[in-house]
């Protein structure tokens, strides 16, 4: 009988601790200041930026230094935790150089699709708590690399992430896009730098 309690002890925990990529939910300490790049081939980063009013994506150099890029475009932004109406906390994301430039969540204007979009507000501090498409979940993803990485899904879309796919033909090729995942594991993963 002890043999059996045993088994099954066994058997029970190798089932529960079961390696998962994804590490939810990621227990961080904010604000947070990140520039968001993916290693999009061995000399190449792709990450994504503001200009003026859109999100966009670009691929760089990983020989450029990313204290060049910041100066060069709008690509450090700033996280912090807010709250939503339905008392959970989430993550805003600002452009850290300025806290008036919120990125968030919307449809695109042909109803087909979810970009990112940046919107200037009078308030540098706070978001109205029913204010979800300025509102992201960030989810931690184990990497290898040593490089703190992410999926970054919209609570106003739930189950849509940032995304380095580019949008449909009627749109700028690298447009800053949401897709959809069945889960944080199957996002883009973006490395916070």
């Amino acid at each position: 009988m002890k043999r059996v309690s045993l088994f099954l002890i066994v058997c029970i925990f190798s089932f529960s601790c079961k390696k998962n990529k994804v590490v939810q939910p990621l227990l961080e300490h904010y604000p947070q200041s990140w520039i968001f790049t993916i290693d999009y081939s061995n000399d190449e980063y792709l990450y994504f930026y503001t200009k003026p009013n859109n999100m966009y994506t670009d691929n760089i150099q990983k020989s450029y230094s990313l204290a060049e890029l910041e100066k060069d475009v709008d690509c450090r932004f700033y996280l912090n935790l807010t709250r939503g109406a339905d008392g959970k906390e989430y993550v805003s994301i600002q452009l850290d150089n300025n806290k008036h430039k919120w990125l968030f969540a919307g449809e695109s204007s042909n109803r087909q699709e979810k970009h990112m979009g940046v919107s200037n507000r009078q308030s540098e501090i706070n978001l109205d708590n029913d204010e979800y498409n300025y509102m992201f979940k960030i989810h931690k993803i184990d990497h290898s690399s040593g490089v703190k990485t992410v999926a970054i899904e919209s609570v106003a879309y739930p189950g849509y992430f940032i995304s380095s796919a580019p949008p449909g033909f009627n749109y700028a090729k690298n447009q800053l896009t949401l897709e959809q995942a069945s889960g944080a594991e199957n996002a883009t993963a973006w490395q916070c730098r």
